[in-house]
């Protein structure tokens, strides 16, 4: 790799995951299931023509893990809000190849293009709360999505 990664234990500890993410972290990191590489809560700027913010950068978790369980959790995005609607944003799994060791990869990340007209903190915390149960439920083997 081109540089060396911090653990998640220690970037635990050391307080380096950002706070409204680390649910969505802890899930991915439960039992050694997978194994994140870097995380951001996203970022808001102020909205310059209305009252608000608008995201600036958005929220995601990139990590490592077997193709069924990103398989999995690209199932239960489905169109992007979870099987009954359950998220309020749009979220996607897409992978890459990592550079330097050229590893594959996944980004779990919010891809709603409403974002850009302003966006609610809460909903989106929301979103990372729900995203965090249902990865959970899919690695801890109870998975309650019946997939055709």
């Amino acid at each position: 790799m081109n540089k060396k990664l911090q653990s998640y234990d220690k970037a635990r500890e050391s307080g380096a995951i950002e706070a409204r993410i680390r649910p969505l972290v802890d899930a991915l990191n439960k039992d050694n299931v997978c194994k994140t590489i870097a995380s951001c809560h996203g970022h808001f700027k102020p909205k310059l023509l209305f009252k608000g913010k608008t995201l600036e950068r958005s929220p995601y978790v990139l990590f490592r893990a077997n193709i069924e369980l990103a398989r999995n959790i690209a199932k239960y995005l489905d169109y992007g809000h979870g099987l009954n609607n359950e998220m309020y944003y749009c979220w996607k799994i897409e992978s890459y190849f990592y550079p330097g060791d050229w590893e594959l990869v996944w980004k779990l990340t919010l891809a709603d293009i409403r974002v850009i007209c302003g966006t609610d903190r809460y909903l989106i915390d929301k979103d990372i709360k729900m995203l965090s149960l249902i990865i959970i439920k899919i690695t801890d083997g109870r998975d309650f999505i019946k997939w055709k």
